[in-house]
């Protein structure tokens, strides 16, 4: 992971009340009679879940972007010189460099004083996210863990990479951030919600297993040329506040938007909350990283019907690491060797990818890395 110049020391001019709530850790107002430093001109890219359709009120063009969207409240809040919104609604990683409608290609939004570039969410709409979340409503959508959807979000990962690189060219001095997927959907769904009782519990685990891919491959990208990552599933509380929360408790709407928002994309408190983990994450951006990082490799076997699930961290200080299965946490191991065991018999059933999530500490800095590793034989 690149570890970019400080933004703890900038000043974060006050937004809605609801946004800092949710960003506790955005940084402290600088002194009276110090001008903050200025980032230079932010940039967003991304497709429908950045340019917030159906949240009013919306700015000029085809795009459906809205003035309430997460990256214009990340505007509002860090002092940048200008802000240019170059997401786009049904947009694809190709359209970083193709013209989407009215929309120029995307990467022709930077210039070299570009300082802050937030990269996506994207490539939803390349592998047919939303499509394929709507037929579930209508027939059987269960996969597995390698069907061709998975495939094809694995093969979203060079062309992430090609995009994060092209944008590294144009704007030299820029803090990326790429921007992870969240979670729409609880473990099992919401079948008491008549809504959406057309989601099998399987069904729902196998949609957010997309999702989640999605994201992991997003981190991935992010980390091949270490840059920022934002992993919307770890906004605290998100798992309250899915398509199975009541009407204004949803920072991802169902079928019904009620005025606010699209089907299955995040609302108006959506975006708050999820420009609060932005501005987590760059208040936290210091030069270099706080200790020397090897590789970090999860590998995992089946012997005699048991999973063992092993992470080999050298000597990096790892302090804690979450095992989970899709959205199925397996367990929390806070010591080392960093070794899970669990019984096979039943968890095949659960979907999605098999990870671990890293958590390393040094001098009251972390590091959190998230790696994903082949379902091995017993979980298929």
């Amino acid at each position: 992971m690149r570890w970019t110049r400080p933004l703890a020391a900038l000043a974060l001019t006050p937004v809605v009340t609801s946004l800092l709530a949710v960003a506790p850790a955005a940084a402290a107002p600088a002194p009276a009679d110090s001008a903050p430093e200025t980032l230079g001109r932010y940039v967003a890219f991304g497709d429908s879940f950045v340019s917030g359709p159906g949240i009013t009120p919306k700015r000029a063009g085809d795009c459906e972007r809205s003035t309430r969207n997460f990256p214009s409240l990340v505007a509002a809040a860090v002092p940048v010189s200008g802000f240019t919104d170059a997401s786009c609604g049904g947009a694809r990683i190709g359209d970083l460099w193709a013209a989407q409608r009215d929309n120029p290609p995307q990467l022709d939004a930077l210039t070299p004083d570009t300082g802050l570039v937030t990269f996506g969410t994207l490539g939803g709409n390349d592998v047919g996210l939303v499509g394929r979340a709507a037929g579930c409503l209508a027939s059987d959508c269960t996969g597995t863990p390698d069907d061709e959807y998975h495939q094809s979000i694995d093969a979203t990962l060079p062309r992430l990479v090609e995009g994060i690189q092209e944008t590294k060219r144009r704007a030299p001095d820029a803090v990326i951030a790429v921007i992870g997927y969240g979670t729409y959907l609880p473990p099992g769904g919401c079948p008491d919600n008549p809504a959406l009782s057309a989601f099998s519990p399987a069904e729902a685990d196998y949609i957010q297993g997309l999702i989640d891919h999605l994201s992991d491959v997003l981190e991935q990208a992010a980390e091949a040329e270490e840059v920022l990552f934002v992993d919307m599933r770890e906004i605290p509380g998100s798992l309250d506040h899915t398509v199975c929360a009541a009407p204004d408790q949803q920072w991802i709407r169902a079928l019904d938007t009620y005025g606010d928002g699209a089907p299955l994309h995040p609302s108006a408190a959506g975006h708050e909350a999820m420009a609060g983990q932005v501005l987590e994450v760059l208040a936290y951006a210091p030069t270099e990283p706080p200790v020397a990082i090897g590789p970090v490799r999860v590998g995992a076997t089946c012997a005699a019907g048991d999973l063992r699930v092993r992470v080999r961290a050298g000597d990096a200080p790892v302090t804690k690491v979450v095992f989970r299965l899709g959205n199925h946490r397996l367990g929390v191991d806070r010591r080392a060797p960093w070794v899970l065991e669990r019984r096979a018999a039943g968890l095949a059933g659960h979907r999605g990818r098999l990870t671990a999530q890293v958590t390393l500490r040094s001098d009251e800095q972390s590091l959190t890395l998230r790696r994903a590793v082949p379902r091995p034989a017993c979980l298929r």
